[in-house]
């Protein structure tokens, strides 16, 4: 649960927890997901031990920062345009973005880093910062990682989020099911009222209407599958 993450930090020796947030759209991203509750958004989750995190977030994607329900702080407050004509490239003005992130919100010592992100170039930022940073240091975990323990176990909040999320999802197979058993078949083929035969496709918009009518993400595509195909579903 989000509540012992301060105790897991502490257990650990970590003085602060950074999240880095492609949003889930294009790729599964848990830590973010967990940390900012479920919203599509980019950015940073920034978690001092024993404070409240807080998310670093665009403008263009206030609507659902505001949603997330953490302590908000624009990513322009370190105005990246100014950085990059100061510095010339990229790369330089990132990594004065982060130090700058990091001198206002406290961040220093043991620091453990979670999220989905480009490797060479987190790489690139994580190396900056150490070698200018001498009181940081950012620490990896490959099993058991801090966020994975905590969401090992759900408060009721996240308990009711999920137990609505499977009334949902059982209304969305049944809807399939119901429309399948609801069509009629002709020489071997499964056709609808017109005689025209049902095809994958035909079930996958249904399936996929279904979603959009209790407000479902198919973030990362449903199989449905038959007959030979049903074996080797991915």
């Amino acid at each position: 649960m989000k509540q012992d993450i301060d105790r897991l930090m502490t257990e650990r020796n970590l003085d602060a927890i950074i999240v880095s947030g492609p949003d889930g759209l294009t790729g599964v991203n848990p830590s973010w997901h967990y940390m900012v509750n479920g919203e599509h958004l980019q950015g940073l989750v920034v978690q001092r031990r024993g404070e409240a995190p807080t998310l670093i977030y665009n403008l263009m994607e206030r609507q659902q920062a505001e949603a997330t329900g953490l302590a908000l702080i624009q990513s322009d407050h370190w105005n990246m345009r100014d950085l990059l004509a100061e510095y010339g490239n990229r790369t330089e003005a990132s990594l004065e973005w982060h130090r700058r992130v990091f001198a206002e919100l406290g961040i220093t010592g043991r620091v453990g880093w979670y999220g989905t992100v480009n490797s060479s170039q987190f790489l690139a930022i994580v190396q900056g910062l150490q070698r200018t940073l001498p009181d940081l240091e950012i620490v990896g975990e490959y099993e058991n990682a801090l966020l994975d323990i905590a969401r090992r176990t759900k408060d009721a909040t996240e308990i009711a989020h999920m137990t609505e999320v499977g009334r949902k999802t059982c209304a969305v197979v049944d809807a399939v099911r119901s429309f399948i058993a609801a069509q009629h078949t002709r020489d071997g083929v499964i056709v609808d009222a017109q005689g025209q035969p049902v095809t994958i496709a035909t079930i996958r918009r249904v399936l996929r209407g279904a979603l959009e009518a209790h407000n479902l993400d198919e973030s990362d595509g449903t199989i449905f599958a038959q007959g030979r195909d049903a074996g080797i579903p991915h």
